[in-house]
């Protein structure tokens, strides 16, 4: 009898001990400017002409979009965005930080966030069989770019789409794969938008 009772009292904390797991994992917030989630590019400027801007990120993504975000981020999605393309920016090269001199001829580049989507689909052309939905996760990213010149006028508008996907496994960290995938499908459009900033603002002829 008593074996039993201690068996059904061990049993019992680890239950309790695995709510209390799943519960923390649900609370844990994330960061996208982190190696786990984002890698940084190696690209590296072709006019070795860095300048100073001015870097503006704005979330425009609908107010119920925002809300279905799965992902618990430790920062607002736009501060996180900023972070990373001024790294970018500077590794690669294109830009250095603005300063007090710099600060009354800056170029500017504006970045809306149209879409920051992680989200879990049934995977296309795999049979779904009544033991199982084969299931992918995927991260959607779109941005518009705008770069003005120091007099406010804009000389470039683009859209940039990128998106990444994974398939879902059951061991899988839904959330954690979530994050990846957002980070994952940003990388997917960085270079492209590198290249393009580095010839619009750096070119000799600018």
């Amino acid at each position: 009898m008593k074996k039993v009772l201690s068996s059904i009292l061990s049993i019992g904390i680890l239950f309790l001990f695995s709510v209390a797991v799943a519960k923390d994992k649900k609370q844990e917030r994330f960061d996208l400017d982190n190696p786990k989630f984002y890698t940084y590019t190696k690209y590296s400027s072709k006019f070795n002409k860095p300048i100073y801007l001015e870097l503006q990120v704005t979330d425009t993504r609908p107010e119920a979009d925002i809300a279905a975000d799965t992902i618990l981020w430790m920062r607002p999605v736009a501060e996180m965005m900023k972070s990373i393309f001024e790294k970018e920016l500077q590794l690669s090269g294109i830009a250095k930080p603005p300063t007090a001199i710099s600060s009354l001829n800056l170029y500017r580049i504006d970045i809306e966030i149209l879409l920051f989507s992680g989200i879990t689909q049934p995977k296309p052309g795999k049979k779904i069989t009544q033991w199982a939905i084969p299931q992918m996760i995927v991260g959607k990213t779109e941005l518009r770019i705008t770069i003005s010149k120091p007099d406010g006028v804009k000389i470039n508008t683009t859209t940039y789409s990128g998106e990444a996907n994974k398939d879902l496994l059951r061991t899988m960290n839904q959330r954690v794969w979530t994050a990846k995938m957002l980070g994952a499908s940003l990388e997917s459009i960085m270079e492209q938008a590198l290249r393009d900033l580095d010839s619009i603002l750096t070119r000799p002829s600018r």
